[in-house]
């Protein structure tokens, strides 16, 4: 989907009727520079994709995941604020989210 912008550094889609994070798959994000996905409010479904390794701002509130938090995304040292609330993922935090606890917002 985003292929051809290579230069692409934010990528804002909120309030749309998103409904699937298959858009967002892992080989969608390979060698991407993105330091801002919003995905706020939306409608999607299934679980928490990882994020490119660039990103240092990720919202995905309110919207319809489930499983459990990837402890992939505990490698992405630019991450400053990452905003997963309003979802249906699992009781179960990661432990090494608290590794951010100086970065993190």
């Amino acid at each position: 989907m985003f292929s051809k912008l290579k230069n692409l550094q934010i990528v804002d889609l909120s309030h749309n009727p998103l409904l699937s994070v298959n858009t967002f798959n892992n080989t969608n994000f390979h060698g991407k520079n993105w330091e801002i996905l919003d995905l706020y409010f939306n409608s999607l479904q299934g679980p928490l994709l990882v994020p490119p390794i660039s990103i240092s701002f990720l919202s995905i509130s309110r919207n319809n995941l489930s499983g459990m938090i990837p402890s992939l995304i505990c490698n992405i040292s630019s991450l400053k604020v990452l905003d997963l609330s309003h979802n249906n993922l699992s009781d179960m935090i990661s432990s090494c989210l608290g590794n951010f606890s100086d970065s993190l917002s």
